[in-house]
């Protein structure tokens, strides 16, 4: 070989699990956190999209991706992915009601007398991805 042989630093999203005390091993996040939050995002509306279609093996890749399996002391610890403070409880429920529809009803468009709402920018990322891959997944240009 001639010259240097490089090493290529490789991104991986994973949780390292402490067996013995049944708690995920949290790393911080220094430069990237809104980009790995919004692949969280992306994955989560994906989840969705797909849910229709009934097919288990989707359901079961993306909360590989998504959710830690097992008996955690904390429920907030079988997510993969935390956003900053901000916008925690916000992804949490995303997460947990698992359908756009039910999205839609936490975090309505418009209030009881119809003045339009304000939805958090975390739940209308969630939308956009799940309207543009439902219409990518039916063939459609957007």
């Amino acid at each position: 070989m001639t010259g240097p042989v490089r090493r290529r630093a490789a991104c991986l999203i994973c949780a390292l699990i402490s067996y013995d005390t049944q708690i995920i091993a949290t790393r911080e996040v220094i430069d990237g956190q809104q980009r790995i939050t919004t692949l969280q995002l992306m994955l989560l509306a994906l989840r969705d999209v797909l849910k229709p279609c009934g097919d288990e093996s989707f359901d079961d890749d993306i909360n590989t991706l998504t959710y830690n399996k097992g008996k955690y002391l904390l429920k907030s610890d079988h997510l993969k992915v935390w956003p900053t403070n901000v916008g925690r409880d916000v992804v949490q429920t995303i997460a947990s009601l698992g359908d756009h529809l039910e999205v839609c009803k936490a975090y309505p468009a418009r209030g009881a007398d119809k003045e339009k709402i304000e939805r958090p920018l975390i739940v209308q990322a969630y939308l956009f991805f799940y309207a543009m891959l439902a219409c990518f997944l039916r063939g459609k240009r957007v």
